[in-house]
């Protein structure tokens, strides 16, 4: 599986713009700030219908503008193309096509095109916030498991009810107890299904997110991640009941899924306090990486993997290791932001599938230069 062919109008810093990737390597270089991450980021609404980088839609529209539009041509692995059209105009509903046909949900397109995306910000967030760490784990899961996704969604449309109501409190003399319960009862079912998924999900994750960072790091550090949840030691309806009066006082829910977390370790300590630079892009790149080999061998095809700025803060010894990760025919097609272009020539002649490099300046693609695979 890969994508063919992609269009943008009116989408960030490109006015109209059309690329013809290759269906391995595909190098998007340039200087900071011309739009590279851009491309990123279309190619992930293209696979999941919404933005990575930005959870609204009316951010992804050229400033000055009132809509945009991308379009891509994905071929499957038995050959066979399917056309997808996302289109957004403010203050509307995001509109999203498969061959002509208008989808009814969002949730009918996610997980048809296996993606995974490591951006440089991944470092700080999922070292700094449960939230980041938890949105790992949920766009994991969404993308091989429909019922999960059902599941997450029901829960967190229950959960807002829940602390909605409990906000309600601050300004009523008298509550609905069986309000409260009902509410919890239809949470219970959803919640547990997610914690036995994120169980299993981060136990998986965690073989083969060991054997990536030894060879991203040339077995230097040994490195491991744990699921941490509430639910390990607590009845769920239980607690929940323990917990209501300390949930009415702060107007919000402290026991649940969403309080999830995964703990992050190098040499049995936290890696965040004391990790290096180069560690720390190391770590969370194989926690990457293992998203992506899971994703493959679940959905039985090599998911799009993009990778920004990936050679930033790694030094020659991790980059060596990571470019002779990516000869191998475990991936299919590849994106690499860089902005040295120097690099590039270099890096594709180690691979022997070939690929394409694309020079960007300022929203337009200046250049484009295609390499024949290595001998």
């Amino acid at each position: 599986m890969y994508i063919k062919q992609l269009s943008l109008v009116q989408f960030r810093n490109y006015s109209e713009e059309q690329w013809m990737f290759h269906p391995s390597i595909n190098m998007l270089t340039g200087l900071n700030g011309m739009g590279k991450t851009n491309v990123l980021e279309a190619i992930y609404f293209l696979c999941m219908g919404k933005g990575y980088f930005s959870a609204l839609d009316k951010y992804s529209v050229k400033q000055a503008e009132s809509f945009f539009r991308i379009a891509g041509i994905v071929e499957s692995d038995d050959k066979h193309d399917t056309k997808i059209v996302i289109k957004y105009k403010e203050g509307g509903r995001k509109e999203i096509e498969i061959n002509g046909t208008a989808l009814e949900k969002l949730s009918d397109h996610v997980g048809k095109i296996p993606c995974v995306l490591f951006s440089p910000e991944d470092v700080t967030l999922l070292l700094d916030t449960s939230e980041a760490r938890r949105n790992f784990l949920n766009n994991t899961l969404v993308q091989y498991d429909a019922n999960y996704l059902k599941a997450i969604l029901l829960y967190n449309k229950l959960l807002k009810s829940r602390n909605a109501y409990l906000k309600q409190m601050v300004y009523l003399k008298s509550y609905d107890e069986k309000y409260l319960e009902s509410l919890e009862e239809q949470m219970a079912e959803p919640a547990l299904f997610i914690f036995e998924q994120r169980k299993g999900l981060v136990k998986a994750l965690n073989e083969i997110f060991e054997k990536t960072y030894a060879l991203i790091s040339g077995e230097h550090e040994n490195c491991s991640v744990t699921y941490q949840s509430q639910l390990y030691d607590k009845d769920l309806l239980q607690a929940w009941k323990d917990t209501r009066n300390h949930d009415k006082m702060v107007s919000r829910t402290g026991f649940g899924i969403h309080k999830d977390d995964i703990l992050l370790w190098m040499n049995d300590k936290p890696i965040k306090h004391y990790g290096s630079q180069g560690q720390l892009k190391s770590f969370v790149l194989s926690l990457k990486m293992a998203q992506y080999h899971l994703l493959k061998s679940i959905k039985n095809t090599k998911p799009v993997i993009m990778l920004d700025d990936i050679f930033d803060k790694l030094d020659n010894q991790r980059v060596k290791h990571l470019i002779d990760i990516l000869s191998t025919n475990e991936f299919g097609q590849v994106f690499i932001t860089d902005t040295d272009h120097k690099r590039v020539p270099e890096i594709i002649s180690q691979l022997s599938a070939g690929g394409k490099q694309f020079t960007i300046f300022e929203g337009n693609i200046q250049n484009t230069t295609e390499y024949e695979p290595a001998q």
